[in-house]
């Protein structure tokens, strides 16, 4: 991630400014992709996960405001920093852009240099706010927003009574799978398994990184019920998913939802996790 190259997605539906781009950007030490209209670039995102978008503005199919507004509204995403591309003194098409979330705004036709320092304070301004609130490797959140919003939570069920559940998940064998075939493949797994979470969460949930092979959900307004048929979801595709390098693993499930508040909703997914463990791994096993 953020150690390796830092990742740039160009978004603009004329392929001659893509190639432009991607011959500026090649300057400096970046790994460049590039889609051609909104749509793509939202299914770019989820797949590749980028830490800083260059993003036209006037696109068919969704136009750069459509694809802004989605990422700064879904706070797994909202991260990535946003360049506008627009349109040669046009203070309207900036405004948007600013008032729709957007980082920065580049005019076209760009000056090369100005471009470079733009992307460069983008990557920069990016890794602090990763660095303060996201896993770098996963870039699912860290701990401490993961604590934060867990007493978030709480206070709401003190308050209205509202129910919220908590998945823990384990790698099986994690250890085995780094000895054997190194951290780098290691690594590449915890990605894939976090862009699952992502994937498979809804906008309010929130999927952090517990600490190693670890990772934990955070589920608001969501029963056992409903958390036990999400932890089953992931746990059939971790086994179904063919992982390059390292091949099939599996992963345990803990699941416990908030009953009262003297609880330690941790503890008892965490319990319940050591008992897949037990069983055989492999498991979504629900407190009981």
């Amino acid at each position: 991630m953020m150690k390796n190259k830092p990742k740039i997605l160009v978004v603009d539906d004329s392929k001659n400014i893509c190639n432009v781009l991607r011959r500026i950007l090649s300057k400096e030490e970046y790994a460049v992709t590039m889609a051609e209209d909104g749509e793509a670039a939202i299914q770019k995102v989820f797949e590749w996960l980028p830490d800083l978008i260059l993003l036209d503005l006037m696109m068919p199919k969704m136009d750069g405001l459509e694809v802004c507004r989605r990422l700064k509204s879904n706070y797994k995403y909202n991260f990535i920093y946003v360049i506008m591309l627009t349109a040669k003194n046009s203070a309207e098409d900036e405004v948007a852009g600013l008032d729709i979330g957007a980082d920065d705004y580049v005019a076209k036709p760009f000056n090369p240099t100005i471009l470079l320092a733009r992307v460069r304070r983008g990557v920069r301004l990016m890794k602090e706010k990763l660095d303060a609130t996201f896993d770098s490797l996963t870039r699912l959140y860290n701990r401490r927003v993961f604590d934060a919003f867990l007493q978030q939570e709480k206070a709401k069920f003190r308050r209205y009574n509202h129910s919220f559940s908590l998945i823990l998940i384990d790698l099986d064998h994690f250890k085995k799978v780094n000895d054997t075939f190194g951290h780098k493949a290691g690594d590449m797994v915890l990605q894939e398994v976090a862009r699952f979470l992502r994937e498979d969460t809804r906008d309010a949930d929130l999927p952090a990184r517990w600490g190693g092979e670890e990772m934990a959900i955070l589920l608001p307004e969501t029963d056992m019920k409903g958390a036990n048929i999400l932890a089953e979801s992931l746990r059939q595709r971790i086994e179904r998913h063919h992982f390059p390098q390292v091949g099939h693993i599996t992963a345990s499930f803990g699941v416990a939802s908030m009953r009262d508040d003297e609880s330690d909703l941790v503890e008892t997914a965490d319990r319940a996790l050591y008992r897949g463990k037990q069983m055989g791994r492999n498991k979504v096993v629900v407190a009981t």
